[in-house]
């Protein structure tokens, strides 16, 4: 009996140990399930970050009109235009419906 038992044990121990470590190599904190999650995050962080990049170079792009050295006066105009709120005599307006990602002339803006 003591020899079947001690024949047992040892693999039985053996067994439960590969068993363990098997189970935190996929479920654990840093195992395969985890990673995959991680590298979905990473993903979709790159995805933000190339629509940021887009943005600053759209941005860049209309601050660099607006510059001393590269003054563009039809920009300098449509500018104080837009934030005065005026326009001459002559100009034709063309009213277009608000976008859905901006709120409309006058509403509130949210804030986060």
């Amino acid at each position: 009996m003591r020899l079947v038992a001690g024949r047992t044990i040892g693999p039985a121990v053996w067994l439960c140990m590969i068993a363990y470590f098997a189970f935190y190599a996929v479920y654990g904190d840093r195992g395969l399930l985890s990673m995959r999650q991680l590298q979905t995050e990473v993903e979709q962080s790159r995805i933000v970050l190339a629509k940021a990049h887009d943005e600053r170079q759209r941005l860049e792009r209309r601050t660099t009109l607006l510059r001393p050295d590269s003054l563009d006066l039809d920009m300098v105009d449509e500018r104080a235009r837009q934030m005065l709120n005026m326009s001459h005599n002559d100009d034709i307006i063309i009213m277009l419906p608000p976008r859905r990602d901006q709120p409309a002339a006058g509403a509130p803006k949210a804030v986060n």
